[in-house]
This record gives C-alpha cells, structure tokens and sequence, in this order.
C-alpha cells in the first residue's frame, strides 16, 4: 500500500482511525516545513489545502504547484511586493482575511494563514467552520472581521502538551495583523522544540511518522464528506 495524501489521513481519522497527539504534531511540522521550503525560494503556493500533501516514506510532502507564484521583492528594504492571486482562488472563504478579489497582497503571508486551517483540520479532524451556521459569504466576513473557526472544547481544553503546542501554533498562524503573523518556519520551529521537551530528545527536520499505510482498495475519490 501506499500513504495517500492528508486528506486521506483526515478522511480515515473521521472514520475511526484515529492517530496520537505527538503524530500530530509531526504532521504540522512536515506541513509548515514543506511550505517554509517552499517560502525560502520566494514562491507562494496560493491553493494549500489537505489533499496537496503527498505521503512519501513518511513524510508529508507538499504538491501540487500549478497555480504558484513566484514573489519579487524590494531589492532596498527586502520586503515581498504585493500580488494579486488567481481571481478565482481568492473567493474563497479559507484564504487569509487580507485576501481580496483583485487586490494586491503579500501572498506567502496569505500561504502562512491557510497552514493553519490545515493545521486545524489536523487537529480537530473537522474543517473550518463545519460546525457553524453560516453560508461561505457569512464565513468569509467573519474571517475578515477577524474571528476564527472555534476548536472543539475536547482539544480547547485539553491539557496535552502536544495539543496544546498546536493551539497556540494556529493562532500565530491565523493573526489578524499580517505584520505580526508568525510564518510557517517560525511555527515549524516552535512545534520542533517542543517537541523535544515532550520526547527528552534532540529532534531535527520533518520528522518521519510511523503510519499504517493505506490499503489497497482504499477511494482517493473527494467524496462529499469534502468541504
């Protein structure tokens, strides 16, 4: 068998196959160190979602780039110019509270922010605002507004340590103030340390997770449990 994609991951944990807090974690940091990686070339995916991670000898990889853009940036102050995304990718409702049809922004910022709906969905094994009674133009303005999708009480309160990392790496991840929001490295480095207080060990990288592989019948069809 083989590992599929996150999404799949995401699928089996809503069916039953649920995976420990210290996996994860490991997730969020293949997630953020894909995306960082992919940061540090001055290249915004635009589309992040679960099903763009491809599961290979362990590890989360990030793909899928077709809709990527490649950022410029101020050779004087080093800061990213401002883009505008595919017209039709900023509609939706889980890109980033700056994102406006036809109005420039920094868009590896925008990258930074829907790495923490995946993180959310990693988490909770919910998709943002699944739970909440409102069309996508009400959940879009509540993005803008600068509300989130609320955690489930059990991991709200919950006093895992792993857990609890990953509470406060999706705030960082869904600041309001672009100038304050933490980017995906500094989140992926933040969830390695602790890490390595959880383990009592020295912990590198994308650190390697030990899954059952999918089987061999298993529906990589996006079914209507998709959002």
């Amino acid at each position: 068998g083989n590992g599929g994609t996150l999404w799949d991951r995401f699928k089996r944990s809503r069916g039953g196959e649920e995976v420990g807090s210290i996996d994860k974690l490991k997730m969020a940091i293949q997630v953020l160190s894909g995306v960082a990686d992919l940061h540090d070339s001055h290249v915004a995916h635009i589309d992040l979602n679960l099903e763009q991670f491809v599961f290979v000898d362990g590890v989360y990889k990030l793909s899928d780039f077709h809709i990527a853009q490649m950022m410029t940036w101020n050779a004087t102050t080093g800061n990213i110019c401002p883009q505008i995304p595919q017209q039709v990718y900023s509609a939706f409702f889980y890109r980033a509270p700056e994102d406006r049809k036809g109005v420039a922004n920094d868009n590896i910022k925008s990258d930074d922010y829907m790495a923490g709906n995946i993180l959310y969905s990693i988490l909770s094994n919910e998709w943002i605002f699944e739970h909440e009674d409102l069309s996508e133009a009400e959940r879009k303005a509540t993005v803008r507004r600068g509300e989130r999708p609320l955690l489930p009480r059990s991991v709200q309160g919950s006093y895992d340590r792993a857990t609890r990392a990953m509470v406060e790496g999706i705030a960082m991840l869904w600041e309001h103030d672009i100038k304050k929001r933490a980017t995906s490295r500094q989140v992926a480095n933040f969830f390695l340390q602790k890490l390595e207080q959880i383990e009592g060990k020295a912990v590198e990288g994308a650190v390697p997770l030990d899954i059952p592989a999918l089987p061999d019948d298993w529906d990589y069809v996006l079914d209507d449990d998709y959002w």
